[in-house]
Parts: structure tokens; sequence; C-alpha cells
């Protein structure tokens, strides 16, 4: 039997519109990066994108005809009032109704037992959904971590982190130790509930979480989208998320 290409969503962010464009009055635009879908189609995936202003119904619904769920990263903070830390302004630009979006998405997928890859902003947002929260600003809260926010191009790898011996991060990559990109200025401090950490920064930043009572839910710090090209620990990610997205996918031909 020949199983099509699966559906991946790929989470969608918000930015104003173009100051010389027709649509610039006070309007927004849907974006996702490319590399990101272009990630997925390399694993043999399908590309899809969801858009930000989706309600969380409209999100639920849309999940439905999935088979992954791919959680983006990219501009905006998740808002820290989500977590329970006070809006001081060093969150940058958060926006409340994406993150109900992208919560609600999760939350579809994960009752439907779909494959779910977090990226940087996706991972901290899996930490808030299971009851955690974040460092608002690493500098302030983590003084002495090493640098998160790195000055160079999205190909160069510029920390280590490792990994746990076991994880589905050690099984996809098959290394106990991968050089990652780094782009975040924000960071897991209290682990949310049933994850367990799968990979660390030398500052002992977590860098990875997993479900393990889940199928597939992984979520990593870094930007695998930006290292895929040259990297194969980090196309194996895109890669292990399409293939248990298949996985299920002829599982649930067979229960039909």
């Amino acid at each position: 039997m020949n199983t099509p290409q699966p559906l991946i969503g790929l989470t969608a962010k918000t930015r104003p519109a173009a100051s010389d464009s027709v649509y610039s009055r006070g309007q927004f635009q849907d974006f996702v990066y490319r590399l990101y879908a272009r990630a997925v189609l390399a694993a043999g995936g399908l590309p899809v994108v969801l858009p930000a202003c989706l309600s969380e119904d409209e999100s639920r619904q849309t999940v439905d005809r999935l088979d992954g769920l791919l959680l983006t990263g990219g501009e905006g903070d998740l808002d820290p009032a989500r977590y329970g830390k006070p809006g001081d302004g060093r969150a940058c630009d958060p926006d409340p109704a994406c993150d109900a979006a992208e919560l609600a998405a999760l939350d579809r997928a994960l009752d439907l037992g779909l494959p779910v890859l977090g990226i940087c902003r996706g991972l901290q947002l899996v930490n808030v959904f299971f009851g955690g929260d974040l460092h608002v600003h690493l500098p302030d809260d983590r003084p002495g971590s090493i640098l998160h926010e790195q000055d160079r191009p999205i190909e160069a790898s510029t920390h280590t982190v490792d990994v746990a011996p076991g994880s589905l991060l050690a099984r996809l990559t098959r290394s106990p130790g991968l050089r990652v990109n780094s782009f975040h200025h924000q960071g897991v401090d209290h682990l949310g509930y049933g994850l367990v950490v799968t990979a660390a920064a030398p500052d002992g930043l977590p860098e990875a979480l997993e479900l393990p009572e889940h199928p597939f839910l992984l979520a990593v710090q870094w930007h695998p989208e930006g290292l895929y090209r040259h990297d194969p620990g980090a196309l194996a990610l895109f890669q292990g998320l399409v293939r248990a997205c298949r996985e299920r996918m002829v599982g649930e031909a067979r229960v039909r």
C-alpha cells in the first residue's frame, strides 16, 4: 500500500504589513519562513500554513485535517501572562491571539495523537502548554549563561548540546551530542508536567523536550530548518516527524 505524503501543518506568526502596502493601515500579515516548508518537503512531507488569525475553534478544526504539526519559531514571544509572569516589557511583541491559536492547535494534535515537532518558540509553547514557565530574558534571569542569540547566519552552528541516551532525539540523530544554532533570548525555567529534558546547553539550559507518553512529541530550542541542508542530524528531525506521520496514517488505514 502506497501511503500518501503526510500533510504537516506549519503554524504562522503575525507582523505588521509593509508601510508601502495597500494593506498597511493597521493590518497584519501571516507568515512562515520558507526554510520550514523546505525542510518538510526535503523529508518527504507536504507543508501547509496555519494562519495565526484563526480562532481557537478554527485551529482545532484545521488540525483535524492534518497528519502532523510543526510549531514554528519566529518573531514574537509568548505573552508572559500565559505562564504567570509580569508583562514588564522584556518580552518581544507578544500576540495573545496567536498564542491562543497555537495552543489550541497543539491541544487538538495531542488529542488526536498526531506527531508534533516544536522549534525554538515552539519548544517554549510546549513547555507553557504543560504548565511550565519561561525565563523572560535570559541575560537578566541567568547571568553568566552562554550566548543564546548568535550574530552569525542561521546556517552556522555556534554551541553544543548534550543529548540524553535512549531519548527520541538520540534515536533520530544517532549522536550523544550535537552542534546547534541559537536565536532565542528566552528559555525553559520550570519544566512542564510530564515533559522530560533530552538535551541541554553547556550552561544547563534545556534545549530539547519530549513527552514520553506520546508517540512523537519532540521540541528543540535551536533551528534545524537552518541546518538541514548540510547537517544530517538536523534533517533527521524532520524525517522522523514525517516517518511518524506515515506510521500513524498506515495504522489509521488498518483500523478503518
